[in-house]
């Protein structure tokens, strides 16, 4: 059972955020995003470490029981140097529910709703940062060397729209929480472009190294989700070309 929570923010937040995309964000997830029975619920939304930072929870509601799932910070940007982001921490992959039955949150419907939820309104240029330590698969591939858009999580952010990514293995000297997976949408359509072609060779370089013949099980699901991948960025080329 989680502690008790308020969905009634500690401060203006709409006062200091100047991002209407990622207010709408926080209110919809303040007023519940349904999962089928389930409701992920955005509680406790107060002031970051800066006025344009949001720290808030989020909890699993299911029938009488409140469970958490996830931390966000929510930086709404200043100015034209500062790009606003969205970092998801603390992420709790074991779900109990009423009947007592447990669920995990990764690659699962509830992952990927609020996957949805939240990078749609990201813009060019803006990053999301993902905690991945406790994301066992993610983990895994990103120990054996796997390009980051071919783990499973990485994947998923590909698929929606994300073109360069960075893992932070130790973040600022560990002051910033565990490791996570940073993703950016493209500025443009020539950065994005030029960041296809990365990915491309990356994955590339990764299907003809001696990975390929490996058993590891989750090298061999990156092998797979490569092809995926593959046909994702040659859409996604084939539509930049089209803009350029």
């Amino acid at each position: 059972m989680a502690r008790p929570t308020t969905n009634k923010p500690s401060y203006d937040y709409k006062t200091h955020c100047l991002n209407r995309e990622y207010i709408d964000i926080i209110e919809k997830l303040g007023n519940g995003l349904k999962v089928g029975p389930i409701t992920l619920r955005l509680v406790d939304i107060a002031r970051g470490r800066f006025r344009e930072e949001i720290n808030a929870r989020l909890l699993f509601e299911s029938g009488g029981t409140a469970s958490h799932i996830a931390a966000l910070k929510i930086f709404c940007g200043r100015g034209l140097i500062y790009k606003p982001w969205i970092e998801i921490f603390n992420i709790n992959n074991r779900i109990v529910l009423e009947n007592g039955s447990v669920i995990g949150f990764f690659d699962s419907p509830l992952e990927d709703a609020l996957l949805d939820a939240i990078t749609g309104k990201i813009g060019p240029g803006e990053s999301i940062f993902i905690e991945y330590y406790n994301d066992e698969e993610t983990l895994n591939q990103l120990e054996r060397g796997v390009p980051p858009q071919v783990t499973r999580m990485g994947l998923k952010l590909l698929r929606r729209g994300f073109t360069w990514f960075k893992v932070w293995y130790y973040p600022e000297g560990f002051q910033e929480g565990g490791q996570k997976l940073q993703a950016q949408k493209p500025f443009n359509t020539t950065a994005m472009v030029r960041q296809l072609a990365a990915l491309t060779e990356e994955i590339n370089l990764f299907l003809n190294s001696k990975k390929r013949l490996s058993k590891d099980a989750y090298i061999i699901k990156s092998l797979l989700y490569s092809r995926e991948a593959l046909r994702i960025i040659d859409k996604l080329r084939r539509k930049a070309s089209i803009q350029q």
